[in-house]
């Protein structure tokens, strides 16, 4: 009992650090957001999370053409939610040597998923 108290402290702790973090960098987000460790973030100001959302460990977002999350989200560890793609048009040169391509069109993750 006292164990999990202490988990339960623990965790309201990480998961109040984490948002700050994000606030701080600009990502926009609503109320009850649960937030494990976030391993990587591209353009948070493109993020948007909604209401009652949990995210779990080591998950990336790259939100260069925008990520929206609707309200009521679990989204499990080691995800990875990518908004762009890599330019591939000259097959004489590398991928890695392209560039990013940017669509004008975001994710949007609906509510209660």
């Amino acid at each position: 009992m006292i164990l999990r108290k202490i988990q339960n402290i623990l965790f309201e702790f990480i998961f109040f650090k984490n948002k700050l973090l994000l606030k701080i960098i600009g990502v926009t987000f609503g109320s009850n957001v649960d937030i494990f460790s976030i391993a990587s973030i591209s353009c948070p100001h493109k993020l948007y999370i909604g209401d009652n959302v949990w995210i779990g460990k080591n998950v990336s977002l790259y939100a260069e053409s925008g990520i929206r999350m609707g309200n009521n989200i679990i989204i499990a560890k080691d995800v990875s939610i990518i908004s762009s793609d890599h330019t591939f048009i000259n097959t004489s040169k590398s991928v890695k040597f392209q560039g990013i391509k940017i669509e004008n069109k975001p994710i949007i993750i609906g509510s209660n998923v």
